[in-house]
């Protein structure tokens, strides 16, 4: 082999391999993760995942077959559901643990593909970002260090890197998410006003009180727009870099970290978002990260031996595939890299994108169509507040939504507040343009709860949706609040009296 073939041999070898450190932070705080996902969506498994729920199974624009993880979908009662919740939750504290890793993690990500396909109206980015990251992670030694597993049948090269496509396939997964969404940030809010992050943080149903403190300082804003640009830019190019390949790694990982951190300070960007996403990058950590934090004299005793292993050994573990089995998988890990690094790119044009032959429904079956357009051509716009009004039949009119009590069109002194986890995103999504089911749907399930438990003069007899729009003006200019009345139907007939019928919900974008 000649020098410069072995020079680029190494050099893709040190760009895209990981440390397995890494991948048992990963895999440890994706377990976790896991069972904090499952237990804020308990808190509404009955309403967002059965069909008695603001959701019904026959609302659902993707049947059950055309996807490899379908099971929330054999049944909509709450018995089935929780059975599934359960199933889930056991599996993750395996991953957790690293236990019987691999089977922990395959098991892991069908029953969360599952999951997040039972409702897609209450996904986030962060959903979907912790989808596809573990799907490459199945496929890598997860449980090679500080696990249960390794414990049983110790590995001598634990601590050697992972070197494969899937390692390099995570990498660009990662990679891509940043560098795509970087991409489609075209507008001028972006580039010409520096503003994104004014619009962003001016979205009062998302705001923390960080939120109000920032917005105090309009030029420190366009500086964080700008950085924010660079960052999911570039980031992702030096994360490539074949030199200064550890601290340019752990400098960009870090920043993300940080990135990511100060967002969720500022902004209720979905449930455990930051979280998502943070323990995701972590499996990008190389050595070098390692070998610095093992030189700190609390921790050399405990890590510098791992460390020093990571440089004795080296070459990949063995494989229970076989060599023949190890290249079939490559090849087809490699096949569905190039697919999803394909339908990003065509992304880039639309936010349906087609591919030759209908390829598309390849990465639908398999969970791995993306399309990463937060806050992209522009900064958001759109904000405000829901009302739900009942009449009851001894004609009391009351507020059956977040705010509840007498009915008002006045702003709540904190939108936030009102937030019930997952439930917040299903309500934020009804005043979009063809969401005419879920609207009827969410009617009617407030017709079933209130009627459950109310009868006579107290029953409910119609209800009417109210979106009270205060879009975001140009810095300076006071926003107006437009009460526009969404859908009104009476609860026995379940027909509307506004609106027109529309086709059922599609997966939306998640915020």
């Amino acid at each position: 082999m000649s020098p410069p073939t072995e020079r680029l041999r190494a050099a893709l070898r040190e760009v895209f391999s990981l440390d397995p450190r890494s991948l048992a932070l990963f895999r440890a705080g994706a377990g976790a993760l896991l069972l904090c996902d499952l237990a804020v969506r308990a808190r509404n498994l009955r309403t967002l995942y059965t069909d008695d729920g603001v959701l019904p199974r026959v609302l659902l624009s993707a049947p059950g077959w055309q996807t490899v993880a379908p099971f929330h979908q054999w049944s909509g009662g709450f018995a089935f559901q929780a059975f599934l919740f359960a199933l889930a939750a056991v599996f993750a504290a395996m991953l957790a643990l690293g236990y019987r890793t691999r089977l922990a993690a395959a098991a892991s990500w069908l029953l969360l593909a599952s999951l997040q396909g039972r409702n897609p109206v209450v996904g986030h980015y962060g959903d979907e970002v912790f989808r596809v990251v573990l799907f490459w992670a199945v496929f890598l030694p997860l449980g090679r260090c500080a696990s249960l597993d390794a414990r049983r049948r110790p590995d001598p090269a634990r601590f050697a890197p992972v070197y494969s496509v899937a390692s390099a396939a995570l990498l660009l997964q990662i990679g891509s998410i940043y560098f795509f969404s970087a991409l489609m940030k075209s507008g001028a809010d972006w580039h010409a006003d520096g503003t994104a992050l004014y619009y962003a943080l001016s979205q009062d149903w998302r705001a923390r009180p960080l939120a109000g403190l920032l917005l105090q300082y309009p030029a420190l804003l366009r500086l964080l727009t700008r950085a924010t640009l660079f960052l999911e830019l570039f980031g992702p190019l030096a994360l490539l870099s074949p030199v200064w390949t550890g601290p340019l790694r752990t400098l960009v990982v870090l920043s993300l970290l940080a990135f990511h951190v100060g967002l969720g300070a500022a902004m209720h960007v979905g449930s455990l978002f930051p979280a998502l996403a943070c323990v995701a990058l972590t499996s990008l950590l190389p050595p070098w990260f390692w070998q610095r934090l093992a030189a700190l004299p609390a921790l050399r005793e405990r890590l510098g031996g791992a460390a020093a292993g990571a440089a004795r050994e080296a070459g990949p573990a063995a494989t229970p595939l076989g060599a023949f089995g190890s290249r079939l998988l490559g090849a087809g890990l490699g096949a569905l890299l190039a697919y999803v690094l394909l339908y990003n790119a065509a992304g880039l044009s639309g936010p349906n994108p087609r591919l030759p032959g209908g390829l598309e429904r390849v990465g639908s079956f398999l969970h791995l169509n993306q399309r990463w357009s937060m806050y992209t051509p522009n900064g958001p716009r759109d904000d405000g507040w829901y009302v739900v009004e009942g009449r009851l039949a001894n004609g009391r009119r009351e507020e059956l939504g977040e705010i509840g009590g007498e009915i008002s069109f006045a702003k709540p002194a904190s939108l936030t507040a009102l937030h019930e986890p997952r439930l917040e995103l299903f309500l934020w999504r009804l005043h979009a343009p063809r969401t005419e089911p879920l609207r009827r749907s969410y009617l009617d399930w407030q017709c079933r709860s209130w009627n459950a438990s109310h009868g006579g003069e107290e029953r409910l007899e119609s209800v009417a949706l109210y979106f009270v729009q205060e879009r975001t003006r140009p810095p300076g200019v006071a926003p107006e609040a437009v009460p526009r009345r969404l859908l009104e139907q009476p609860c026995a007939a379940g027909k509307a009296t506004a609106g027109a019928p529309g086709p059922g919900p599609r997966r939306p974008a998640a915020p």
